[in-house]
């Protein structure tokens, strides 16, 4: 049931009350049909499902929401086909779990029994409609119609599946201040929520559900008691009666007796205490590889290394690459490594992009913010290894894009600066296709775009240079010819 983690940023964003209060019904719909396919719809009611079922969402909004997402992805198909028909009435019928105002359940029981009349809605808001006047509270929804085409259904499900029973039970016994909104924020809850959702395991789940070993306290067998218990000889007792051999015999004899009388004692077992001698290992003054290298790579994911710490990094790995699988770096840690060691992630991402996973890789650089060490990382990394032509044009996209979403003069101007540096190493070093003709178009008219920024005029150049030699034409372009500037 693990969502991908752009999916599960949508879908927690979408559920936050302040998002929810801005959208209306038809725009919640629209967002949700454009970003989910029909592949995942299964997939996310599922996970609503959950939510809603163990009451993780943050207020009655969330769960209107929420209701509505589900009946929203099926409802192009007919009740009996849609999986989540039976949940909906049965969660909208109980008021206790549902914990919605009697205008939401109208609602939804108007939807669910005429889908036509959805349009009537559409322009209200998920709070405008819990705050709906209803006119008489005390008439409630005939569900009854639904009720037997849910239990028509039910009879063609093999019995085990159409029992209902959950694979966890909640937990009655909790209080009920643990899932009031006040106690807990709602960072909090949108935390637990990323936890219990994302492909990581949670930390609840590492460890087993093994019961308490307990010492069972041994029973109580008959002692002798009073005047019933005998003298019993010490050592002492016994040398002071030193005689002969006659005598020896009636001692042993006496002893018999006296121990006689605690043959019903318990004797308590203990196991022999084994001590053994500490022996000092030369081989732990040295830490194993994998280990050193992963204390220094959290390090490297807060904080700027020192240099002979990044030293120590880059050699270990170009001794042993196979290190790399094994340190847990992934598309969320990835930004932090780039942006406060470059050096060390460059060396990272050259093993990395042989692995399976290079293309998540690939789409983090392309997502992750547009830095003068995000761009030093890639253009380091492109004269290392082989990139695949669609990430490089993919990246130099996402660059120009950025750098003309920036409303901050300087800062546009900086960065336009340092991309253009970046495409003329790029077709220096052959690493850009010059026969792709969309991404030359695009690249000139980012130069026109920003030809008083330094660095635009000469990649223009360059371009132009590249066409005229594709083209075959022997002549060079001069300053003063128009086509040569994109300022001139």
């Amino acid at each position: 049931m693990s969502v991908s983690h752009k999916d599960l940023q949508v879908l927690s964003n979408l559920l936050l009350p302040e998002r929810v209060g801005q959208q209306n019904l038809e725009s919640i719909s629209t967002l949700v049909q454009n970003h989910f396919g029909k592949t995942d719809h299964f997939k996310i009611c599922r996970v609503l499902m959950f939510l809603l079922h163990h009451d993780f969402l943050y207020d009655a909004q969330s769960r209107f929401t929420a209701l509505y997402i589900i009946w929203d992805m099926y409802k192009s198909d007919p009740r009996y086909l849609n999986p989540f028909f039976g949940f909906l009435v049965s969660y909208l019928q109980d008021d206790a779990m549902s914990k919605l105002p009697w205008s939401a359940v109208l609602v939804f029981h108007t939807i669910l029994s005429q889908p036509d009349q959805i349009h009537e809605f559409l322009k209200y808001t998920p709070m405008e409609i819990l705050n709906l006047r209803v006119n008489n509270t005390s008439r409630k929804p005939d569900w009854s119609a639904l009720q037997t085409e849910l239990q028509a259904l039910n009879e063609k499900l093999p019995k085990v599946a159409s029992c209902g029973i959950p694979c966890v039970v909640p937990d009655k016994d909790v209080p009920s201040s643990f899932y009031s909104e006040e106690s807990v924020p709602i960072q909090l809850r949108r935390h637990c929520l990323d936890s219990l959702l994302s492909r990581t395991e949670p930390f609840s789940c590492q460890d087993g559900l093994r019961p308490e070993f307990i010492r069972v306290a041994p029973p109580l067998l008959p002692c002798p008691q009073g005047n019933g218990i005998p003298w019993i000889l010490t050592k002492d007792d016994v040398a002071e009666d030193s005689c002969p051999s006659a005598d020896n015999q009636a001692v042993e004899n006496r002893q018999t007796n006296v121990f006689s009388g605690w043959h019903e004692e318990l004797i308590w077992l203990n196991p022999p205490t084994i001590v053994h001698d500490f022996h000092w290992d030369a081989d732990d003054e040295q830490a194993a590889p994998i280990t050193e290298l992963r204390t220094l790579l959290n390090k490297a994911m807060n904080s700027t290394l020192q240099q002979s710490d990044q030293q120590t990094i880059v050699q270990m790995i170009s001794e042993n690459p196979n290190l790399v699988h094994n340190l847990g770096i992934n598309v969320e840690n990835l930004p932090n490594l780039v942006n406060r060691n470059p050096v060390i992630a460059i060396e990272i991402l050259a093993v990395l992009v042989d692995s399976p996973k290079a293309e998540e890789f690939y789409d983090a650089l392309v997502s992750m913010e547009v830095t003068v060490d995000s761009l030093e990382v890639v253009n380091r990394l492109a004269t290392r290894v082989s990139l695949p032509k669609e990430f490089i044009q993919s990246y130099i996209s996402r660059c120009m894009t950025y750098c003309q979403s920036l409303q901050d003069k300087s800062t546009q101007q900086r960065n336009v600066r340092i991309v253009c540096v970046l495409i003329q190493s790029f077709i220096r070093n052959k690493i850009l296709d010059i026969h792709n003709e969309n991404i030359l178009i695009e690249v000139q008219r980012f130069c026109v775009e920003f030809n008083k920024v330094p660095g635009a005029n000469p990649l223009y150049r360059t371009i132009k240079n590249m066409e005229s030699s594709t083209s075959g034409t022997s002549q060079s372009s001069t300053p003063g010819n128009p086509t040569d500037s994109p300022g001139k």
